[in-house]
């Protein structure tokens, strides 16, 4: 079991491209505050990203810049920020040298408390100066995909949006250089083994000397080294990682909140709402109504 793999997995994530145009002349691009996650790739000529409170930052051919978060960002034609500053506005006047970009957004169905958005930073930015051999074969791709405009274009520019943010996810870890955090402990060998084991088998009934043995590690050197690492005990890493499944089961419908409990390890029902309300925020049975209510409500227009 691959850790990264099963959280990214979990996130759900579909990416969609929402803009691929050229921009001339005096322009500005602001898709801030309306998706979970953003990206913008320029893919000829210059553009500036700017940020309030920091430096304007000048973008060649072939840079990616993305947004986690959806922090607060600008592209325009100049390093001067735009006046004024706009607020979810595309724009410009058509002339002088022009600026190709591919602009789109990433959405996480489950993102809950997932360790892979908590350690992505505000913004990630990719120079193609660097070796980045993956990443320039996505957009690569990507554009040909977009230029053609072949049938089946759209769902192929789709999925390759979503390789291009989890390749980025991977290039953002593997440059990770500080030895705290969920990209370390993935990166630990020790650490690494313990999290396969318990994202392997979630419900399997986890005891701390257990999963010490999977890391080849003294429990208290476990338990030192897990905390450290990823500020939380193996304990409550398990039951935020089972309230995680157990909110994507409860929403797909067709299981009961008791048979979700037991397969995740829970003998008590009471126990498993118990910490599904703490980790989730609301009640499984809430969850689970909420999520049926759209299509109830679609179902009785028919």
């Amino acid at each position: 079991m691959d850790p990264l793999s099963d959280v990214l997995r979990n996130l759900r994530l579909r990416a969609r491209v929402i803009l691929h145009a050229d921009f001339c002349g005096h322009w500005a691009v602001d898709t801030s505050g309306q998706y979970a996650a953003t990206f913008h790739l320029v893919a000829g000529g210059r553009a500036w990203l700017h940020r309030e409170g920091r430096k304007p930052l000048a973008l060649g051919g072939g840079e990616l810049v993305v947004f986690p978060h959806d922090a607060r960002h600008v592209l325009s034609h100049s390093p001067e920020p735009p006046d004024p500053f706009p607020r979810n506005r595309i724009g410009g006047v058509e002339e002088g040298a022009a600026t190709r970009l591919v602009c789109g957004y990433i959405e996480f169905e489950h993102a809950g408390v997932n360790p892979v958005l908590e350690a992505l930073p505000d913004m990630l930015h990719l120079d193609p100066a660097r070796e980045r051999a993956g990443l320039e074969g996505i957009w690569q791709l990507l554009m040909v995909e977009l230029e053609r405009e072949r049938p089946g274009g759209e769902a192929a520019v789709d999925r390759l949006a979503d390789l291009l943010f989890i390749e980025v996810v991977r290039i953002f870890m593997e440059g990770w250089t500080e030895q705290v955090g969920f990209w370390a402990a993935v990166r630990d060998p020790a650490l690494c083994r313990a999290l396969a084991a318990i994202h392997g088998d979630p419900g399997h009934p986890w005891q701390v000397e257990e999963l010490a043995r999977k890391a080849a590690l003294s429990r208290s050197a476990f338990v030192d080294r897990f905390r450290r690492f990823l500020d939380r005990t193996p304990a409550q890493y398990l039951t935020q990682w089972r309230m995680q499944l157990a909110a994507e089961r409860l929403r797909n419908g067709g299981e009961s909140v008791i048979a979700v409990a037991e397969s995740l390890g829970y003998t008590s029902e009471v126990a498993f709402r118990k910490a599904f309300r703490r980790e989730v925020g609301c009640g499984p049975g809430r969850l689970r109504r909420e999520q049926a209510e759209p299509l109830d409500e679609e179902a009785g227009g028919l």
